[in-house]
């Protein structure tokens, strides 16, 4: 097991076969709203673009003009962390709250992932 996975399960409380699973699930919603090979662009904040793990961060526009994080998190597969600078936080919380409260996506199956 990674690292990162044994991280990940003490700060959900969640089992690792269970937040692959959740993490499979919101892979398939991203394939359905962002398929390989549809043309994005990145936004980067100025004041942090990568994370511990040497990732980007960044804000995936989509052609339709549409945030792919926004997306994300309003419909439960993903949730607004207090770990890395967003300016959008607030506004991530607020939608993470309420995909929570409606029990969308991964919260179909857990209250905290």
């Amino acid at each position: 097991m990674s690292r990162k996975m044994r991280e990940d399960e003490a700060k959900s409380h969640l089992p690792a076969a269970l937040l692959l699973e959740l993490g499979l699930q919101s892979l398939d919603y991203m394939l359905q709203v962002c398929p390989p090979r549809t043309r994005i662009t990145l936004l980067t904040e100025i004041k942090l673009q990568l994370d511990f793990w040497l990732r980007q961060l960044a804000y995936v526009i989509l052609p339709s003009g549409e945030c792919l994080n926004e997306l994300l998190i309003e419909n439960g597969w993903a949730k607004a962390s207090h770990s890395y600078y967003c300016s959008m936080l607030t506004e991530y919380q607020s939608l993470n709250f309420e995909a929570k409260q409606q029990h969308r996506g991964n919260y179909l199956s857990v209250d905290v992932f």
